[in-house]
């Protein structure tokens, strides 16, 4: 029979139903997985796999949208891509930077090679 580690009595909390509902409503209200994590006494870390378990929708990227909206101004960003926009058309459409939108429309297979260059660099001469 395999040994079960305990577990701490904070971590247990989260098992209750009631408790799992408010770290889920404390989430949404804006704070972020650490956050509510040192209200129950456990990591953010800990938190977020708690609520990938329960398929609990996470923000990601420090981004305060969550996955699903994310993921449609991305699909937003491919159909401009695909009806014939030019990416900084699409960044202004958006509220995208020309290379977030760049890089939405790599990531999605549409554009091959590497990213056109910014513009922003100047070529530095060999100084002697």
């Amino acid at each position: 029979m395999p040994r079960t580690k305990p577990q701490p009595e904070s971590k247990l909390i989260l098992t209750n139903r009631v408790h799992l509902n408010e770290a889920v409503r404390q989430y949404q209200s804006g704070k972020n997985l650490a956050e509510v994590g040192r209200h129950f006494g456990v990591s953010g870390q800990y938190l977020g796999r708690v609520f990938k378990k329960h398929k609990i929708p996470r923000h990601i990227g420090g981004h305060g949208d969550y996955l699903p909206a994310i993921r449609k101004r991305h699909r937003t960003v491919i159909q401009y891509w695909q009806d014939g926009y030019s990416v900084p058309q699409i960044a202004r459409m958006t509220g995208y930077t020309a290379g977030g939108a760049d890089y939405i429309i790599r990531k999605a297979g549409l554009i091959d090679g590497p990213p056109p260059p910014t513009g922003n660099s100047k070529k530095r001469r060999n100084r002697r």
